[in-house]
């Protein structure tokens, strides 16, 4: 039995057992979490797999840190609930086409919700692991791919933006406002604008 831990969850693989107790997760979100993965996939074969259209912004498929094989569980943070709950209902039970995938997808809301909170849970959980180059997330904005250390940047540059406002504004900072489903506050101008 291989026991990993990530995003707060105690994973459990034994070989051979579709039936492995799960801890609860979110009913809803953006982030979701697929188990069973055949483990010779490659995050690039995910990614031809469910080309991204503009619906996701992060697709991480964790592998082990000589990158030979994956954890078979892949994350993928999409920009939109509507767009999370589409794909789950089109995935969920079906299997990969590549490697006689012998398990189905089982497909669950993740703890870690949000492109934010997944890049922060990454550095502060995952930073030798995300080294191998190979272990580095699928990151998007704006439909262009991004690597580990311009995401962190653009979050960092955010958050600095957004205490700045709180500064001025008197208000609280919301850490996801980046990612594509801005939190507007009574008194704190919409993410791109400014006050007038």
């Amino acid at each position: 039995m291989i026991e990993e831990h990530f995003h707060g969850q105690d994973i459990e693989r034994s070989m051979g057992s579709e039936d492995v107790p799960r801890p609860k997760a979110p009913a809803a979100g953006t982030t979701l979490m697929i188990r069973n993965v055949p483990i010779n996939y490659t995050q690039d074969m995910l990614l031809r797999q469910w080309p991204n259209r503009g619906t996701y912004d992060f697709l991480y498929l964790p592998g082990s840190t000589e990158g030979e094989q994956n954890l078979s569980y892949a994350f993928i943070n999409f920009t939109t609930e509507a767009h999370a709950a589409a794909f789950k209902d089109a995935w969920q039970k079906k299997r990969l086409p590549r490697f006689s995938a012998r398990k189905s997808l089982n497909i669950s809301y993740a703890d870690v919700q949000g492109l934010a909170a997944n890049l922060i849970h990454l550095k502060k959980k995952h930073a030798r692991r995300l080294k191998v180059h190979q272990c580095e997330p699928a990151i998007f904005k704006d439909r262009r791919r991004l690597t580990v250390e311009e995401a962190l940047q653009m979050l960092e540059e955010e958050r600095t933006r957004a205490q700045n406002v709180q500064n001025i504004a008197g208000t609280r900072y919301n850490a996801g406002s980046w990612i594509g489903q801005p939190t507007r506050r009574i008194g704190v101008p919409a993410h791109g604008s400014t006050f007038a």
